[in-house]
């Protein structure tokens, strides 16, 4: 089992698995700052739970 992509978009993904929360939705095009003028917009900026 692999968790790689959704470390990027689950920041908090090891508390999601134990509280059984939905991880959030990965968006590609995001990765490592491809294809977008500022790199940390989708690599940096994803959600955690409150």
């Amino acid at each position: 089992m692999a968790f790689g992509k959704y470390f990027i978009s689950t920041p908090d993904l090891p508390r999601r698995i134990a509280e059984r929360q939905p991880f959030t939705p990965f968006e590609v095009e995001s990765f490592y700052g491809y294809g977008r003028p500022d790199p940390r917009v989708g690599y940096t900026d994803y959600p955690t739970l409150p």
